[in-house]
């Protein structure tokens, strides 16, 4: 590279945007360029994309000189947090806990995108539900009459049958109490 890109670089690099995290200690703001989201690297770059991925541990690489002591210390640290969130979880009330079990029902470890398509299907599945509902058939006040004209005879007939299931009751000597 010559004098020139460097310069360039330099250039470019000064004028780049900067990461909009504060440090704890100074207040001062992180002087490392900006990626797409806002932040540098260090405050919110590494995270990675995709199902399946983001979520796992990453293991060290068998060729590496220490490779089973990272493997031991990262099998470690493992088990310290899966131990500290069956303390926690067991610590929970009745009510924390069923708390707990619904945010873990609705929090599956899937990629954004498939959790954007999942709210999305529900909201459309919701939409077509309220458009069949709207859909419904309604009545002429015609029919309306028929219908509870209908419903009130059907009414007065019930109301006859338990009439006349009380009288043979009382004339077999059974009474009214069986």
């Amino acid at each position: 590279m010559g004098r020139r890109q460097c310069a360039r670089l330099k250039i470019l690099n000064a004028r780049a945007p900067r990461c909009s995290a504060t440090a704890k200690h100074t207040g001062q703001p992180c002087r490392n360029r900006a990626m797409v989201n806002g932040k540098c690297w260090a405050h919110g770059g590494k995270t990675p994309r995709g199902d399946g991925r983001w979520h796992r541990p990453v293991w060290p690489k068998g060729n590496a000189p220490d490779a089973a002591e990272k493997l031991n210390r990262k099998l470690q640290t493992l088990e310290q947090r899966a131990k500290k969130r069956e303390h926690r979880i067991a610590r929970m009330s009745s009510k924390d806990r069923a708390g707990y079990d619904r945010w873990k029902a609705t929090h599956a470890p899937t990629s954004k995108a498939k959790r954007a398509a999942a709210r999305e299907h529900e909201r459309q599945a919701r939409q077509a539900l309220a458009d069949l509902l709207s859909l419904a058939p309604t009545r002429s006040s015609g029919v309306q009459a028929l219908y509870d004209e209908l419903a009130a005879a059907q009414a007065h007939l019930r109301a006859l049958d338990r009439q006349d299931e009380l009288a043979e009751a009382w004339t077999d000597g059974i009474g009214v109490f069986g």
